[in-house]
C-alpha cells in the first residue's frame, strides 16, 4: 500500500478504529439513557426528622483521622469533638 493511499486510511482499519467506536456508541448510548429534565426521576417527599435541621454531622475518615489510622485514634477524640458541637 502507498503512503499516501495509508494516509488516507485514516483510523478504521486499525484497533483504534475500532476502540473508537466503541467509545463512540458507548458515549450515544450512554447519553441516550440519562432522563431528559422533563423525564427526571424524583424520589417521594420524605419527612426530615427534627433533629437534622440543627444537626452537625462529621464525616471521619479513620486511616488518616488519628496517628494510629484506627477505631481507637478516633474514640480517643471524641470527647473533643463534642466541645466542637460535634453530637
Amino acid at each position: 500500500m502507498s503512503k499516501d493511499a495509508h494516509a488516507t486510511k485514516g483510523f478504521r482499519g486499525t484497533k483504534f478504529g475500532a476502540l473508537g467506536l466503541a467509545l463512540a456508541a458507548s458515549l450515544v448510548l450512554t447519553l441516550s439513557l440519562q432522563p431528559q429534565a422533563s423525564q427526571a426521576v424524583t424520589a417521594p417527599a420524605q419527612n426530615t426528622p427534627s433533629w437534622a435541621a440543627s444537626a452537625t454531622i462529621y464525616e471521619v475518615n479513620v486511616r488518616q483521622f488519628s496517628p494510629g489510622g484506627n477505631f481507637d485514634g478516633v474514640t480517643a477524640q471524641l470527647t473533643r469533638l463534642k466541645t466542637l458541637g460535634v453530637g
